[in-house]
């Protein structure tokens, strides 16, 4: 995506001018319209730089990104939010929001959800080079917590909030902020959740907009241009210890439907059971550098029934059976 979506230029002065900020002001200072004509627009991306400077100049708080995020009013961004709300669960609507982030934020920052038996990660990444860096990831995190928060019918399970900002002292002022632990200094900037938070209920759940949002969200091909097979990929980690190849299980995943899950795949010149291989080789080769897991269990962990199997296919993949991938023979 080429510069920044009218959509999302409007919800984040939404949330300034929640927060007491001068948008009209704001506007003229990086030369924005007024309004814009359609919500379809896209502007450039230079006059968001000139928006947080003024916005900082106005608010010098290092809280500021994630302030403006929670403040952004629920149904700014569209069909995206209301596709999140109209879930059954809080995982349903998790992994629409990464499968569409996209079409509000392009290619920065990333948002990955990444999940274990122990932990659901949802990870926010800004380009490193991005001097607004810190800034983008947290008024990320502080959207997508308010928004669970607005949908979910009970508490969300949230154990800890990390953000990459190495400073303790806006790691407080966050803390005090989203009223959750924050971490700073970390890697990578993540909503840390319990597992349980992916069967938590929407109080906003149903099932009619649901169809609905999914149908508007692919044909205004809602990110496009958003890390497909990065989305796909992600889904795989959780589907494939359970044995389940099935492309219409991962469709249902992204919330799209099978025959759309096959064209976008198509449109980059693959298919799903090339993206399944691959993501199959270069899980079955982590885990077998990390030495954590025996051969039956990366087996296991990459959907394969019993070990014979998984080595037939890695010679396949690899020319070479795993222990003399391994050896590096």
């Amino acid at each position: 995506m080429v510069g920044v979506p009218a959509q999302t230029v409007e919800a984040l002065l939404a949330g300034m001018a929640a927060i007491g900020l001068d948008v009209l002001a704001i506007r003229r200072a990086a030369g924005l319209p007024e309004e814009p004509s359609t919500l379809d627009e896209v502007w450039p991306a230079e006059p968001m730089g000139v928006v947080w400077e003024h916005a900082m100049r106005r608010f010098p708080r290092v809280t500021l990104g994630a302030e403006v995020g929670l403040a952004v009013p629920f149904g700014a961004f569209g069909v995206l939010d209301y596709l999140v709300a109209s879930s059954a669960n809080l995982g349903g609507g998790l992994n629409a929001l990464v499968m569409h982030f996209g079409s509000i934020a392009g290619a920065n920052p990333a948002l990955t959800l990444v999940q274990d038996a122990t932990d659901v990660r949802l990870e926010v990444r800004a380009a490193p080079q991005n001097p607004r860096r810190f800034l983008g990831e947290e008024l990320s995190l502080a959207i997508v917590l308010r928004n669970l928060r607005h949908i979910a019918a009970e508490p969300v399970p949230l154990r800890e909030i990390q953000i990459a900002r190495p400073d303790p002292d806006a790691a407080l002022a966050l803390s005090s902020l989203f009223d959750a632990p924050v971490r700073p200094g970390l890697p990578v900037s993540a909503l840390c959740l319990a597992p349980s938070v992916m069967s938590v209920r929407t109080r906003t759940a149903d099932a009619q907009l649901q169809r609905t949002m999914r149908m508007l969200a692919s044909d205004l091909r809602l990110g496009s241009d958003a890390p497909f097979e990065q989305a796909i990929r992600a889904r795989l980690r959780e589907l494939l210890p359970r044995g389940d190849t099935a492309a219409t299980t991962m469709a249902r995943m992204l919330g799209t439907s099978e025959r759309t899950l096959h064209r976008r795949l198509n449109e980059r010149n693959t298919t799903w059971r090339n993206v399944l291989d691959a993501f199959r080789s270069d899980e079955s080769k982590r885990l077998l550098r990390e030495r954590r897991a025996s051969l039956a269990e990366v087996a296991l962990a990459v959907g394969f029934s019993d070990q014979t199997a998984w080595t037939r296919a890695f010679r396949r993949w690899t020319g070479k059976s795993p222990a003399q991938w391994l050896r590096g023979d």
